[in-house]
């Protein structure tokens, strides 16, 4: 078993610099008039179960592209357009700035705060699409009705794009009670638990990630930004050759619950205030069950996911709030 590394919300304070709560970084002036706030969004994961050796099973249905575990990529890649990785330069005071700047389009104000705003989710889709290119791996397609899911929903669907378009079976839907699970590791800021047994789940694996604007940015860092270098926030990655490096990633891909499972689910829940500090807080839970019906889904990748495909959410699209 490997548990998670997570940081609470600390301050530091180094000359004119601190380190906020939940990891903001503020620099301001010594008139306090000009400021500088640069935010990331940590993440941290949890992995019970066998290794991909011992997963093996039926090749998916289209040929394996991009990297797949046991392989990872050989470098973080810098969202760009940036996301959560951003930096704002505003007049006035922190609390109430007469003019705002961020580097972001996600970042409305110096509080991290959920958007699903087509601006932000087209922004979050070339950022991927960048990333992907360099697997060779085609861009990510969105369901049509991507702006009336949940935010669980969506996280489900974003896992499943990543899995499906490198040529592996998804995970097959929700499930009410890994739901549940995921949700108390998102109000906690943690990772999800749950305890294997053989009458209910062979492995499991989960992730967390705070301070995230969406689904597609918490993604992105997960799958994209998750090894050692230069503004990488995983906090199992303590060093070039932790273990935990890019174990976000190989989550989502099925390292513990196995790249080519056929019967995995999903729990996945987001909470706004989470705990320590964290203003917003996304899990999954990645489940290999014991027999094909110890879990049933109530939304599945078949039946709520596939049909919307077929007509794939276009760019600068109409949004609206999630779940309505």
């Amino acid at each position: 078993m490997r548990g998670s590394t997570r940081a609470s919300a600390r301050r530091h304070h180094v000359g004119l610099a601190s380190v906020g709560s939940a990891g903001a970084l503020f620099l301001a002036s010594l008139s306090g008039l000009t400021g500088r706030e640069a935010r990331w969004s940590p993440f941290s994961h949890e992995r019970v179960g066998r290794g991909v050796a011992a997963m093996a099973a039926p090749a998916a249905s289209r040929p394996q592209a991009g990297i797949v575990p046991p392989a990872n990529p050989p470098a973080n890649i810098p969202s760009d357009p940036p996301i959560d990785q951003y930096s704002c330069t505003y007049t006035g005071s922190a609390s109430a700035p007469t003019s705002l700047r961020c580097t972001s389009p996600c970042a409305r104000s110096l509080e991290v705060s959920y958007d699903d705003s087509p601006a932000c989710v087209d922004a979050a889709l070339e950022a991927i699409d960048r990333a992907r290119a360099a697997e060779h791996v085609g861009k990510m397609q969105l369901p049509a009705d991507w702006y009336r899911l949940t935010v669980a929903e969506q996280l489900f669907v974003t896992a499943d794009l990543e899995r499906v378009d490198r040529g592996l079976p998804p995970y097959v839907g929700l499930v009410r009670s890994l739901d549940a699970a995921a949700e108390i590791g998102a109000r906690q800021a943690r990772d999800p638990t749950l305890t294997p047994s053989a009458t209910t789940a062979l492995a499991y694996s989960a992730n967390w990630a705070g301070d995230s604007f969406s689904p597609l940015s918490a993604d992105y860092g997960w799958m994209y930004s998750d090894g050692w270098g230069p503004r990488h926030f995983n906090f199992d990655c303590s060093t070039p050759r932790s273990p935990g490096c890019w174990g976000h990633r190989d989550d989502i891909l099925g390292e513990y619950t196995g790249v080519r499972c056929t019967d995995c689910v999903m729990g996945a829940a987001y909470a706004a205030p989470a705990a320590s500090g964290w203003r917003n807080s996304y899990t999954e839970l990645f489940v290999e069950p014991a027999t094909p019906r110890t879990y049933l889904p109530y939304f599945t990748w078949a039946r709520n996911v596939l049909p919307y495909l077929a007509r794939a959410l276009g760019r600068r699209a109409g949004g609206g709030a999630p779940g309505a």
